[in-house]
């Protein structure tokens, strides 16, 4: 079974991020947790090796886990309802094959702010994501144009191959209409070529940002498996 690293603002509901801005569209690949749909970034390359799992259940639907088997989202689900209506945050985790719950708020303070670090890198990651998806709209604009060019120059050979007299007045007014989509279109070429530059750049922050997070991930996921094992031992966690 293929792993589901995800970092939220919830999971996995709708998904949002990507390992960078790659906004993932998992919503399809598992179950929908009670409290509706949820947004989230990919932090992770776990393959469930470890035997490590988490979700840290916050209110209003928000999550953030890592989590590699389906089975898991049973009791997820399951807690996230306890948290709606309750109020009272939890921090859920595996190790090895037994599934633990912890609710001490000392506990749920220190995960919060383990995995803060990778939320605000998934909230750059998202803004760059929005930043480029406005260049390719631009740059969309530009190739419809294009197309539109295209077509008109079309019809023009069409009418002057056609030989017939009755299309001049028809031929004038496409090349009329050329003249004008052509002075357009260079100034759209101009401004692609600062977009494709600006393209260039967010490009090289979304790499800058995905290194990391994978490294905000791995120190992440070693503390939380730091703080599961400390609370398993002191038991503040509750097997379930």
């Amino acid at each position: 079974m293929n792993p589901l690293p995800i970092r939220t603002g919830g999971c996995p509901g709708s998904l949002a991020s990507s390992m960078v801005a790659l906004i993932l569209a998992l919503a399809g690949a598992t179950p929908a947790l009670a409290g509706g749909a949820s947004f989230g970034y990919w932090t992770g390359d776990s393959d469930g090796s470890s035997g490590f799992q988490y979700a840290l259940i916050e209110r209003d639907s928000q999550t953030s886990c890592s989590v590699w088997n389906d089975d898991a989202w049973a009791d997820i689900g399951r807690l996230q309802e306890e948290v709606e209506s309750s109020g009272r945050e939890l921090l859920w985790f595996t190790v090895g094959d037994e599934s633990y719950v912890v609710r001490d708020p000392a506990v749920i303070r220190r995960a919060h702010d383990i995995v803060q670090p990778m939320a605000e890198l998934g909230k750059q990651q998202g803004e760059l994501g929005r930043q480029q998806g406005e260049l390719g709209r631009r740059q969309g604009e530009l190739g419809a144009l294009q197309g539109r060019i295209g077509a008109l120059q079309g019809r023009v050979s069409a009418l002057q191959a056609s030989r017939n007299t009755d299309a001049h007045s028809e031929v004038a007014e496409l090349r009329r209409q050329l003249e004008e989509l052509s002075t357009e279109a260079h100034e759209l070429g101009q401004r692609q070529r600062a977009l494709g530059q600006r393209q260039r750049e967010l490009g090289e922050r979304q790499a800058e940002l995905g290194a990391r997070q994978r490294q905000a991930t791995k120190m992440a996921e070693a503390q939380l498996r730091t703080l599961a094992e400390t609370s398993v031992r002191s038991g503040r966690a509750e097997e379930l």
